[in-house]
């Protein structure tokens, strides 16, 4: 099983953000992932202004920049709308969400982190862990269907191995203090069976994995 943006990009599909998808129990510890999954980026010049509207893909891409691929894929399908939104974390926290691509079952996205706390604003594009096979790597983004709770302050994303949706990733994360911290994972492989159990279908119901087997990554900070 494969989850990495670049793999999926050629059978991705158009997505809708889900309601909230809460496990049969949660992980009892969270990972923070501050350290070995984002890179960032300190803004060029002036001081925090006035937010643009979410509808304005330009004037965010402007401030807030995000993957070079993400942008060219999105301009090359000429989608309508900005697919852009924004998920508020905190006073002058923000979580942007920018859609890269979509095709046949779920959609590419990248994250930025704007804070705009401190003077110039700093924004961090995320990383998020993928789980395949018993090993971890880091992905720019995520392709899935994601759900944001505007009241925990809470990403979900389900990311589908395939298109029947039996395997795959559902994943959520936090953002104590301004950081990205995993705060549970759940993780069903593919397999060639002609009629996948109920289960399967209930990503809810899939392993938890546990958090302390992630890994610090070669080549990041505290790796």
């Amino acid at each position: 099983m494969r989850l990495s943006t670049t793999a999926l990009l050629a059978s991705l599909g158009l997505v809708a953000c889900s309601a909230d998808r809460s496990p049969d129990r949660e992980a009892p510890a969270t990972r923070s992932l501050s350290s070995e999954s984002v890179r960032v980026s300190q803004a060029d010049s002036a001081p925090a202004v006035s937010l643009p509207p979410s509808s304005d893909r330009r004037a965010w891409h402007e401030i807030a920049p995000w993957s070079a691929d993400c942008e060219d894929a999105f301009q090359s399908a000429r989608r309508e709308g900005s697919g852009i939104q924004i998920f508020p974390l905190g006073p002058k926290l923000y979580l942007v969400e920018v859609q890269c691509d979509l095709a046949a079952y779920q959609a590419v996205f990248n994250y930025v982190l704007r804070d705009e706390r401190i003077d110039p604003p700093r924004n961090t594009l995320l990383r998020f862990p993928e789980y395949d096979g018993g090993e971890w790597s880091m992905q720019l983004g995520v392709a899935g269907d994601p759900s944001f709770n505007p009241d925990r302050k809470e990403l979900q994303v389900w990311s589908r191995a395939r298109g029947l949706g039996d395997c795959g990733q559902l994943a959520r994360y936090g953002f104590p203090n301004g950081e990205l911290t995993l705060l549970w994972v759940r993780v069903r492989a593919c397999d060639d069976a002609e009629s996948p159990p109920d289960s399967a279908f209930d990503p809810s119901s899939w392993p938890l994995i546990p958090l302390d087997s992630v890994p610090r990554f070669p080549g990041q900070p505290g790796g």
